[in-house]
């Protein structure tokens, strides 16, 4: 691959990224750090979950395009 398109892709899963984060849904009480709730536990469900493990398999992308683009530029 070459640099160019290593930075395209980088990008790309980088805004895909942030999209599939916010998409998550978030309690309605906030988290505990703010204040809310104290629910330790949360069952994840349908959609939930496969942004949960999407938003993991992106950042191994990503990590993998890091990689990628150090060894292209050394």
């Amino acid at each position: 691959m070459t640099q160019q398109m290593v930075s395209i892709l980088e990008i790309v899963f980088g805004v895909v990224g942030i999209a599939v984060i916010i998409a998550q849904n978030r309690s309605e009480q906030g988290s505990s750090f703010f204040g809310g709730g104290g629910d330790v536990f949360k069952l994840r469900k349908g959609l939930d979950k496969i942004l949960f493990y999407l938003t993991f398999v992106i950042i191994l992308i990503l990590i993998v395009l890091v990689y990628l683009d150090i060894k292209v530029i050394t």
